[in-house]
C-alpha cells in the first residue's frame, strides 16, 4: 500500500481508509480494544468509563489477565480520537489540528448526551465492493475460526456458507467490523452475486438467508489487485 510503487501510498482513496480499519479492527492480539468495541453487543452508544470497564472485564475472561486501568485509559482516549475530530481551540489554526484518516469514515461520533459517543451503523456509500470482497474473503478463511468469544454474537456457520446473521453480528465479521446495517449488507451481497454469478449465491430458501460459496473464496490478495487496478485505470482515464 505505501511503499514507493505501493497502490495507494499517500492515502488518496477512501478504500484504503476502509482496508485500514478492517485490518486494524480484526488484529485481536495488536489492537483488542479496537476488536471489542466493533464487536461489543451491548448497543453503539458508550461513554470511554464504560468501555475501560467492559474492557477490564473482557482481557480478564479472554486472556485470563488483569490490565491496569491507566494503560486501558490511554488505550480507548486513542481509539476515540482515532475516529472522532479534535475540538477547535480558539487561536489554533485548523492545518494544526491533525485528525486520523479514520475520521473521514464517519463511524464514531459524538452523541447528544455529554460524555457519550455512538457508533454509526446503516450504509456506508464511500466502501467499495472490492474492499467489501476482500474483508469478505479474509473472513470466511482466516477469522473465522479464532474469532474472539463475546457473549451474546454468532458463532461460525457450515462450510461452504456463511448465513446473513453471522456477516452481520459475528465478531470480526464484515457487517460487525464495517458497522453495516441489515439493507446495506444485502445490497452489497446482490452486487457481489450479480457480479460475479459463478463464485457466490445468495440462497434464501425457507427464510434462510445466506451466502454460498460453491468455489469457495477467491484469493484475498487477488482481490485487491483487482480494486486497485481498477482505480488506475480510472485515473488514466
Amino acid at each position: 500500500l505505501l511503499g514507493e510503487n505501493g497502490w495507494d501510498p499517500f492515502l488518496e482513496e477512501m478504500g484504503t481508509i476502509w482496508l485500514l480499519h478492517w485490518l486494524l479492527v480484526t488484529n485481536l492480539y495488536r489492537a483488542a480494544s479496537w476488536t471489542y468495541l466493533f464487536a461489543r453487543p451491548k448497543g453503539n452508544r458508550f461513554t470511554r468509563d464504560e468501555l475501560v470497564g467492559e474492557l477490564e472485564n473482557w482481557a480478564r475472561e479472554q486472556f485470563n489477565k488483569k490490565t491496569k486501568r491507566s494503560s486501558l485509559k490511554r488505550d480507548v482516549d486513542v481509539l476515540v480520537r482515532s475516529y472522532t475530530r479534535a475540538k477547535p481551540v480558539k487561536g489554533m489554526v485548523p492545518e494544526d489540528s491533525l485528525d486520523s484518516p479514520f475520521v473521514q469514515l464517519d463511524l464514531i461520533r459524538p452523541a447528544m448526551e455529554k460524555g457519550q459517543f455512538e457508533i454509526v451503523e446503516g450504509a456506508h456509500p464511500s466502501l467499495p465492493d472490492r474492499i467489501f470482497e476482500y474483508s469478505l474473503a479474509v473472513y470466511y478463511d482466516n477469522i473465522r475460526t479464532d474469532q474472539p468469544h463475546i457473549e451474546g454474537l454468532a458463532r461460525q456457520s457450515e462450510s461452504g456458507s456463511i448465513s446473513l446473521d453471522e456477516l452481520l453480528s459475528a465478531p470480526c465479521s464484515p457487517g460487525r467490523t464495517f458497522r453495516l446495517s441489515e439493507d446495506a449488507i444485502v445490497e452489497s451481497l446482490h452486487r457481489l452475486v450479480n457480479e460475479h454469478s459463478d463464485m457466490y449465491v445468495f440462497d434464501e430458501t425457507a427464510g434462510i438467508r445466506q451466502l454460498l460459496l460453491p468455489k469457495g473464496v477467491p484469493n484475498p490478495m487477488e482481490i485487491l489487485e483487482q480494486h486497485y487496478g481498477e482505480r488506475t485505470e480510472q485515473e488514466a482515464a
